[in-house]
């Protein structure tokens, strides 16, 4: 069972959001250092949520994101890692 459930979600963290699962419209986290995991259970449109946020929907400061969807996934904004990696699925490229 998720752990988070909304229409939508906007997380912002210290050192990471690690696995976090949710079942969320949309979504936009940021974090300083660390990676961002979010898996969610249905579609997830990431972006859309926060203005200010300034055009990024997923900021990992360092780390890895990962992204994982049960349905469909729509990237609105930006996906942004300094120093990580960002996995994604192809399907939303």
């Amino acid at each position: 069972m998720p752990g988070v459930m909304a229409g939508n979600l906007t997380v912002l963290a210290g050192t990471g959001i690690d696995s976090l699962l949710a079942q969320v419209a949309r979504v936009e986290a940021g974090t300083a250092t660390g990676r961002v995991i979010i898996k969610n259970v249905g579609d997830l449109i990431v972006g859309g949520v926060d203005a200010n946020f300034g055009g990024i929907g997923i900021d990992s400061g360092a780390g890895k994101v990962q992204l994982v969807s049960t349905g469909s996934l729509a990237l609105e904004e930006g996906v942004t890692t300094a120093g990580g990696t960002a996995v994604i699925p192809d399907s939303c490229h």
